[in-house]
């Protein structure tokens, strides 16, 4: 009864947004035939309930445009001024609804990729196509590009399994929310990244297989995880500089953790708390959160985190360790730094934390950062910064924080 009530709901919302939307549409359609030509609409088969086929309907939002070898010339070559604020604004995705109205999607639902990923996906991942493709879903909520296949994956079929109208309800609110303000968007000229299988290494971890757009073979997702940082820093008993190593936690980095969590400790920091709360978000991650470590030539000598994000996902609280044999050399400086730009990919505007009142070196390193005090809580200082506001005043990626 509840799926036909879904499905009810699905047939009024799109019919009335047709009517609604109709003359935005019709502006649309003219803008894509002075700017680009046609066709005016970007159709293509993609698998639908049960992985059976249909067409896709989209307005079109890039030029023509190919290499000499036939491949296409990349996104931001060939993506319009008109295709680029379609993208960020989804009303690329209005001819969807009478996808919706056909039956072939829904308001709400995993969304529908490429025909070619069905072949690839494990027996878990298939059951997205459980339900009806949506206009929306989990993943796009929760991060939608900053997340990897395997974690997009795990979202659409927690959804398959939690559905409800009130979560449907709820993630039409969060999408809605995204669209006007742009927060968790991916850049409009980002290239796609192509999922072309799952493997799982001899750890037992399992990665996705992607490969840029028309840009040779598919490599490891952990290039996306595990990433040099772009600052680099000077070590205290040398002159030599080494780059310093970001780390997404992984369910294989369990031997980092602990190596690391063994050489943590003091007046204001508890290891076996961050260790129980590690092991949970190993076995039921959000997709939304950040635990990291920093590597300084493969030794783990930082961990941070952002999670406990509030109601609108605009601010997640941050906390971050620095192991004993590497107190004062920076490195604490460098995860706020990353932690800042991971929680603005994700479209955060304020970051929080929580200090102990005696904690004077902290509480300086935060200030110097531009965080504000806020209030107690718990018989600790809230602090709280803004990092948009932040990252205009230094123009760079990673709060423009140099080592000391």
């Amino acid at each position: 009864m509840t799926r036909h009530v879904k499905r009810l709901i699905d047939l009024l919302v799109a019919g009335i947004a047709l009517v609604v939307l109709a003359p935005v549409m019709v502006i649309i359609a003219a803008g894509i035939r002075v700017a680009m030509g046609s066709p005016i609409l970007f159709r293509q088969i993609r698998p639908g309930y049960r992985g059976q086929p249909f067409e896709l309907v989209k307005f079109r939002t890039l030029r023509e445009g190919t290499y000499a070898d036939g491949r296409p010339l990349p996104v931001n070559q060939r993506l319009t001024p008109l295709g680029r604020f379609l993208r960020r604004s989804s009303l690329d995705e209005l001819p969807e609804l009478w996808n919706i109205i056909k039956g072939d999607m829904s308001l709400v639902g995993p969304r529908p990729l490429l025909m070619q990923y069905t072949s690839l996906y494990t027996p878990e991942q298939a059951r997205r196509h459980e339900v009806r493709p949506g206009l929306t879903g989990m993943a796009q909520a929760n991060g939608r590009h900053f997340l990897r296949w395997q974690d997009r994956f795990a979202l659409d079929v927690w959804y398959v399994d939690n559905w409800s109208l009130s979560l449907d309800f709820k993630i039409m609110g969060w999408t809605i929310k995204q669209a006007v303000t742009g927060k968790g968007v991916a850049p409009a000229d980002a290239d796609d990244y192509f999922f072309t299988g799952t493997e799982v290494s001899d750890d037992g971890d399992i990665d996705d297989l992607v490969s840029v757009a028309g840009d040779g073979p598919p490599i490891s997702s952990n290039w996306l995880q595990k990433r040099p940082s772009p600052l680099t820093r000077t070590p205290v008993d040398s002159m030599e500089t080494t780059e310093v190593q970001f780390c997404i936690i992984g369910p294989g980095d369990q031997g980092l953790l602990a190596e690391l969590f063994s050489d943590i400790g003091g007046s204001f920091f508890r290891p076996h708390a961050f260790t129980a709360m590690e092991a949970q978000r190993l076995a039921d991650y959000s997709g939304r959160d950040v635990y990291a470590m920093l590597l300084d030539a493969g030794r783990p000598v930082a961990y941070g985190m952002l999670r406990g994000w509030d109601e609108g996902f605009t601010t997640p609280s941050a906390g971050i360790a620095v192991r004993n044999s590497a107190r004062g050399t920076g490195y604490g400086r460098l995860m706020m730094a990353h932690l800042h730009t991971e929680a603005r990919a994700r479209g955060a505007v304020e970051v929080r934390l929580r200090v102990h009142p005696d904690n004077v070196i902290a509480r300086r390193l935060y200030e110097s950062l531009g965080y504000e005090y806020r209030g107690t809580d718990r018989g600790e200082l809230v602090m709280v910064v803004d990092i948009r506001r932040k990252a205009r005043e230094v123009g760079q990626d990673a709060d423009g924080i140099t080592m000391d």
